[in-house]
């Protein structure tokens, strides 16, 4: 049997695994399992038999089994599990050199979610697959609540828009925009100025994280943030007023 054949190339991969890399393997804090070109399981990690002993899987850790079978079989009732069966079907099949997907995988008493990744060590053959679980709660959270936030920002923008276009006098039964948030209103866009830069910062914090996943859009609407502070904030400092005929700060 020759190089060229995938079952002979699989073993070696494995065996290279064993022997060489064999403690950064049973280290890995993700849940991994060597596939060969069918999808079969040939080596997983102490984390993969773990999770799949303490979740309900099979006692052996799916060893021998064909795990695309098994995201198949999911599949049909787990769209995350659909996801992942095309992913997995994909590398094998030669369309793509590694597939992710992130996705919830909750317990009756936690929030849970998980990255897998798919990635080829052979790129020539393609005869040997990497599938790894790794979990990523902690940034998913974190995402939730940068979107809160951001959420929560846009809110209050749209509401001052809405003010800022409003008629120049209130009607009678209304009171005036400043009396009814108790701040003039270069105090209230004052504040809203540095509210807007500080969750600008934030985002930036988050984007630096090598697990963070969202960096490109995260970036650039951090950057619009800051534009827009700073354009307001330069606006405010000479003095602009934004309600013509409300009463001037002094």
């Amino acid at each position: 049997m020759t190089d060229t054949n995938g079952t002979t190339r699989a073993a070696r991969a494995i065996e290279e695994i064993q022997t060489r890399h064999r403690h950064r393997f049973n280290a890995s804090p993700a849940h991994v399992a060597l596939l060969d070109a069918t999808g079969a399981v040939k080596l997983v990690n102490p984390a993969w038999t773990a999770f799949s002993d303490s979740n309900g899987g099979r006692a052996d850790a799916y060893l021998g089994e064909n795990y695309l079978e098994v995201c198949r079989k999911s599949a049909a009732s787990n769209d995350h599990a659909a996801l992942a069966f095309s992913g997995l079907k994909a590398v094998l099949d030669g369309d793509l050199d590694e597939f992710v997907l992130n996705y919830p995988c909750h317990s009756p008493s936690a929030q849970r979610w998980y990255r897998m990744e798919v990635t080829l060590i052979d790129l020539q053959q393609r005869s040997s697959v990497i599938v790894s679980h790794l979990n990523v709660t902690q940034t998913s959270l974190e995402q939730i609540a940068l979107r809160n936030m951001v959420e929560t920002v846009q809110d209050a923008l749209a509401v001052l828009g809405f003010n800022a276009g409003a008629p120049t006098k209130a009607p009678p039964e209304e009171k005036p925009f400043q009396q009814q948030r108790g701040d003039t209103v270069a105090e209230v866009l004052g504040d809203t100025v540095i509210e807007a830069h500080y969750l600008a910062a934030q985002m930036l914090e988050f984007v630096k994280r090598a697990e963070f996943t969202e960096k490109e859009s995260t970036e650039l609407l951090a950057n619009l943030i800051n534009q827009w502070a700073q354009s307001l904030g330069a606006r405010l400092f000479n003095g602009e007023n934004f309600f013509p005929g409300a009463p001037r700060a002094h």
